[in-house]
Order: structure tokens, then C-alpha cells, then sequence
């Protein structure tokens, strides 16, 4: 199994919680007894900013599970994470931080994004090593051949 299969799972329970905080939400409730088309446009202005608000939680569960989606794909593929994805998820949490500061739940979409590029850079240079080893390798084998 991949060391690096819990960085999905983590995308994945960071969007399961944005999505049931949304649909678990009272504002839900008045949003359907409003009715959903419209609601955040509503002309109340305390159900505009409450329906906003489990918008924002829904749209970024599905966000969400979106990017988990795609890491766990590209790491079943090619057995690592890329390093844009990491950029992607470290910009949504930095900009849900800065918003929200300081309180709130973007600093894990932060350390998700974080952790996708050090892993990312951790691989990259494990595999550069690996290489050049190789090659080193092969070089020794070859001129060995040819002394030989």
C-alpha cells in the first residue's frame, strides 16, 4: 500500500465534514421552506448571509471531493501526488483562512496543501537520488566492461 494513501483520505473527511456541517445546518431548513431556487438572494438579509454561509460549506465539500478525486486517482496511476494539486488546495485553504481569519477550518485545507507539496518534493528528490545512483551504477558496470 502507498504511504502517501492518506492524503486522499484526508481530502475526503475534510470534504464529508464541510458537507454535513452544510446539510445538517438549520439554515438548510429555511432555505427549503423559502425555497432553494433564489435563497441566497433572498431580500432578508439575515437568511441572505445565513444561506450564503451553508452555501459556502456545500460548494466547498463538493470542492472538496472533487480534489480528493482527482489525488486519489492520479496516486492509484502513478503512485504519487502532483505538486499543482498541492498549489490548488494551498491557495483554497490560504484564501478560506485569510477570510475567516483566525478560527476556522481552512487551516486543514492549508496543511492538506502543505503536506501535498512536501510530500511531492520529498518524492521528487528520493527519485532524483535513485537515478543518479543508477546511473552511477551503470557507468561503473560499463566501464568495467570495457576494462575488462
Amino acid at each position: 500500500m502507498n504511504r502517501l494513501v492518506w492524503v486522499p483520505r484526508a481530502l475526503y473527511a475534510l470534504a464529508a465534514l464541510h458537507t454535513v456541517a452544510a446539510v445538517t445546518d438549520k439554515e438548510w431548513l429555511d432555505i427549503i421552506d423559502h425555497g432553494v431556487v433564489g435563497a441566497a438572494a433572498a431580500d432578508d438579509l439575515q437568511l441572505r448571509a445565513e444561506s450564503g454561509f451553508s452555501l459556502y460549506f456545500l460548494t466547498t465539500g463538493i470542492l472538496m471531493f472533487a480534489v480528493a478525486d482527482l489525488a486519489a486517482s492520479h496516486l492509484k496511476a502513478t503512485g504519487t501526488l502532483p505538486a499543482r494539486l498541492g498549489w490548488y488546495v494551498l491557495a483554497l485553504g490560504s484564501f478560506i483562512t485569510v477570510v475567516h481569519f483566525p478560527i476556522n477550518g481552512g487551516w486543514l485545507v492549508v496543511m492538506a496543501g502543505v503536506a501535498m507539496l512536501v510530500l511531492d518534493r520529498r518524492h521528487r528528490s528520493s527519485s532524483s537520488r535513485m537515478s543518479t545512483s543508477r546511473s552511477q551504477g551503470e557507468a561503473r558496470a560499463s566501464s568495467a566492461h570495457d576494462l575488462g
